[in-house]
């Protein structure tokens, strides 16, 4: 099956190739792939999910599901919500690799859109790449909370790897955490000393790629949306400290040097967060980049048809520097 932008939601959710991603390529979209939207329907509804972007994505998906057994992986086989895709490249020249996290407002995980993609240009650039789907709020996560099993499951996912290297020829702390909006405020977050990779004893990763991240939940101007999250991620009965996943308000000099991607355009994420980030990475002497573009807007992914196209070769370039200087 040739895939175009008349390719309906169906046909890729019965295309052979992707039958072990049935239920993760967008993680909370089962009854989605059950209908005949096509993907042009889809960038019509959302104009920055570029179609084109997504095909690459499953393109490079279908090579690896013909020439590897097994792409997607179970951490812990009784829990089917939290897994791992795992793409290696065809010519793999670093011996880092990647780990990334795909948006969708911690309602539903968009690796279709967004990590897949992004996967298959890094292991263009010779790169080994594992996108994780981690827990999203369900009806229960307004009383309960939602937070923190997504950081448990990404911790628990990088554990998984380590226990795996001999399979997967890496070094498991030898990695790069990739982020995008939520996801992205994910990423952050897990780089925190308090909350992140430290309390449930992973590692850090080497440095951070921050796609258009939320920062700051106390930022979001809308207060039915930002009491409407609050509630989804720490619940009614929480004990969790919500200050504690403001990520400028908790970092420090042990923080992995960042490379943040943000558009001026961008209607979802508020604009002042890039710059309450920047000033905290300041604060405590981490190098950083921030990459910013007058447009381009919110959920693009990997954004070939962007203004900040070139965002990711440059992030790149920035991770494997060694003596990088924030910009």
């Amino acid at each position: 099956m040739e895939l175009t932008d008349n390719t309906t939601l169906k046909q890729i959710n019965d295309c052979p190739a992707f039958s072990q991603a049935k239920g993760h390529l967008i993680a909370g979209w089962k009854k989605e792939f059950e209908n005949e939207r096509t993907l042009e329907d889809l960038q019509r509804q959302y104009p920055t999910w570029n179609s084109d972007d997504i095909i690459f994505g499953l393109n490079n998906l279908r090579r690896i599901s013909a020439t590897e057994k097994q792409y997607l992986f179970y951490p812990d086989e009784h829990n089917r919500n939290v897994c791992l895709f795992y793409l290696p490249s065809e010519n793999r020249i670093h011996h880092e690799y990647f780990m990334l996290l795909a948006g969708g407002a911690y309602g539903s995980v968009c690796t279709m859109i967004e990590t897949l993609p992004v996967a298959a240009r890094l292991n263009e650039l010779g790169f080994d790449v594992f996108c994780v789907n981690y827990t999203v709020a369900d009806q229960s996560s307004f009383e309960e909370g939602l937070m923190p099993r997504p950081l448990k499951d990404v911790s628990d996912c990088w554990k998984w790897i380590r226990k795996n290297e001999d399979r997967f020829k890496v070094k498991a702390e030898d990695f790069f955490l990739g982020g995008f909006s939520a996801g992205g405020h994910l990423a952050g977050c897990y780089a925190l000393s308090r909350i992140g990779a430290e309390r449930y004893g992973a590692a850090n990763p080497k440095g951070l790629l921050l796609v258009y991240p939320l920062i700051s939940l106390e930022s979001i101007n809308n207060e039915r949306i930002k009491e409407y999250m609050k509630l989804g991620l720490f619940g009614s009965r929480n004990r969790n400290d919500p200050s504690d996943y403001e990520i400028h308000l908790n970092i420090t000099e042990s923080y992995p040097k960042t490379f943040y991607v943000h558009c001026l355009d961008d209607d979802t994420i508020p604009e002042n967060n890039p710059l309450l980030m920047k000033e905290a990475l300041e604060k405590n002497n981490v190098v950083c980049f921030f990459d910013t573009y007058e447009k381009g807007g919110h959920g693009f992914g990997l954004g070939s048809r962007n203004p900040g196209s070139t965002y990711l070769d440059k992030a790149v370039e920035f991770l494997l520097k060694e003596d990088s200087h924030e910009t």
